[in-house]
């Protein structure tokens, strides 16, 4: 379940959800009682083409002037659309990393496997990386499934700024 839907479902008077076996199981704050919702669907994809999308000129000059402000040891919140994997794309060089986010994209599988990503000087959850939803092509779900590195959480966690600020003094950004 992503940690937003479990939010949803426990602040609502009416639950309406559905199991998907074909959803990455994540680990963290994220689960609700298999007997509360019906059983098997197709899983949305956000990308069913070839990934990485491609960015707009506007989203890599955006990037472009992102990627120097990040210091090694930094921990990033990346957020939705272009710019996120166009970041990505170019932290090259940069050392342990950690990820404190709302939502896990493709892009962030190239730099864990390069060693960019560790969440290692991460204050909180070190070693992990945070989120609240995993959104991308199967291939993300099939990374994202079952493995040890991600912890989903409610987005009044991941989003919270009195959770986030300690990374701030840990040299993260």
């Amino acid at each position: 379940m992503r940690a937003a839907s479990k939010a949803a479902a426990e602040n609502a008077k009416i639950v309406v959800a559905q199991v998907n076996e074909r959803m990455p199981r994540t680990l963290g704050d994220v689960f609700i009682h298999v007997s509360r919702v019906p059983q098997d669907s197709r899983m949305f994809c956000a990308h069913t083409g070839t990934y990485p999308i491609t960015a707009s000129e506007i989203e890599e000059r955006i990037a472009d002037f992102i990627t120097p402000l990040i210091e090694d040891n930094a921990t990033l919140q990346l957020g939705i659309g272009g710019i996120p994997d166009a970041v990505l794309a170019r932290i090259e060089g940069k050392q342990h990393l950690g990820i404190h986010t709302e939502m896990i994209s493709d892009g962030l599988m190239e730099a864990i496997d390069k060693g960019i990503i560790t969440s290692q000087k991460k204050t909180l959850h070190q070693g992990k990386v945070v989120a609240t939803f995993v959104m991308g092509t199967q291939k993300l779900y099939d990374y994202a499934h079952n493995n040890p590195l991600f912890e989903l959480h409610p987005c009044d966690y991941t989003n919270n700024p009195f959770i986030i600020a300690p990374e701030r003094k840990n040299g993260g950004n």
